[in-house]
């Protein structure tokens, strides 16, 4: 998978933003949801296989940013 990250004029390009504090985390994307499903899977798999980590069933959700996004007890 490519993704330009340098030029929000190219037809490939994905804005991808990272929040974290403590061990919360939020990360924003723009793009299309199947892209979300799959970095959803590859932060799952790397938190399992290198940390030993799960990420919470229940709090591990896919949005829109007009629903509203919870992160550490806001929206």
């Amino acid at each position: 998978m490519r993704i330009s990250r340098t030029d929000p004029f190219e037809k490939e390009y994905r804005g991808i933003k990272y929040v974290r504090y403590a061990d919360d985390f939020l990360v924003g994307i723009n793009g299309p949801r199947s892209l979300a499903v799959e970095i959803k899977e590859r932060i799952r798999d790397f938190l399992y296989s290198v940390l030993f980590l799960n990420l919470s069933v229940e709090k591990t959700k896919i949005t829109h940013i007009t629903s509203g996004i919870p992160f550490l007890g806001h929206i």
